[in-house]
């Protein structure tokens, strides 16, 4: 009798379907290591313990049986060198396929590609009193910050460490203005974080502890610019928020990291309000030298 190969069945015909039996799944992985992974000449006549030299390594290989419910058999060929080197190169690349895969969804993300079209072109200064001038201020303040990798010891020079955007009123263009800056530096080439309490919240407290480091890594440390949004947005102050907020905080100021916070709230109402605690509020006004910038005008997202 002619000898012929065992075909490697397809992967449709490998996939188990949700109604699989166990014997079916033991099966499907079985024919999926061996059958695709070699060739090897065989008669159906061979009886089980039939032995063969593999045509890719020489190992010696034997012809086996599996028997599964309603006497449903599949013969199969025994591991050879070859073999258990490609499974363990499929294990390999399917642990650092995982690996990827955890660490890309853990990984710090900047945030900053959903305010796009926050742009200084799209910002209209004439909603706020002296806008010209206020987005003349902060633009020259970016200026002076981008040849620095940091700001000075003493948070003063070439700029301040940090500005403040300040209004009693919502819309009235602080986060708009501060991720126009951060794109702007950006597209300079630098490293550019935008927090947004609500959503950093649910994330950092949603998060399994070990995982948290990897969400606060790029904002507080690695961030050649972190903007702080909204501060304040909570309507209750667990003890968690002031300690978030500080594990953010903190080594920006002790990197002395440029930073923009937006808020409808001063540092010292957010103190007052329990959102920080002494240790933020000490550090936000050394970054910024106690100044506050101030929108004051209409609310931009009701201008017609």
């Amino acid at each position: 009798m002619p000898l012929k190969s065992f075909p490697a069945p397809s992967h449709e015909a490998l996939a188990p379907s949700p109604l699989a039996t166990p014997f079916d799944r033991v099966l499907g992985r079985l024919l999926s290591a061996s059958h695709q992974s070699r060739q090897i000449l065989t008669s159906p006549s061979d009886p089980p313990g039939t032995t063969r030299a593999c045509v890719d390594c020489g190992d010696r290989i034997e012809l086996r049986e599996l028997t599964g419910p309603g006497g449903r058999i599949v013969r199969y060929w025994s591991e050879c060198a070859c073999w258990r080197a490609r499974i363990d190169r499929l294990a390999q690349f399917s642990a650092a396929s995982a690996s990827q895969q955890a660490a890309m969804r853990g990984a710090p993300r900047s945030h900053i590609g959903a305010y796009a079209r926050f742009t200084l072109s799209s910002f209209n200064p004439a909603l706020l009193g002296h806008g010209v001038k206020l987005v003349d201020q902060v633009r020259g303040w970016l200026d002076r910050a981008l040849p620095e990798s940091t700001c000075a010891p003493d948070y003063r020079t070439p700029a301040t460490c940090a500005l403040w955007f300040h209004s009693a009123g919502k819309g009235r263009g602080k986060t708009h203005l501060a991720a126009a800056l951060a794109l702007l530096a950006r597209e300079a080439g630098r490293l550019v974080a935008l927090v947004d309490e609500i959503r950093f919240l649910e994330d950092y407290w949603g998060a399994e502890f070990e995982a948290r480091p990897a969400l606060t890594r790029l904002p507080s440390e690695q961030a050649w610019l972190t903007v702080f949004d909204d501060l304040g947005a909570r309507e209750n102050r667990p003890p968690g928020l002031r300690d978030a907020w500080y594990t953010l905080i903190s080594p920006r100021w002790t990197r002395c990291g440029w930073t923009i916070f937006t808020s409808n709230y001063t540092p010292v109402e957010l103190f007052d309000r329990g959102t920080i605690d002494d240790r933020v509020y000490s550090r936000v006004v050394q970054m910024t030298q106690g100044r506050i910038v101030s929108f004051d005008g209409s609310d931009q997202r009701l201008a017609v």
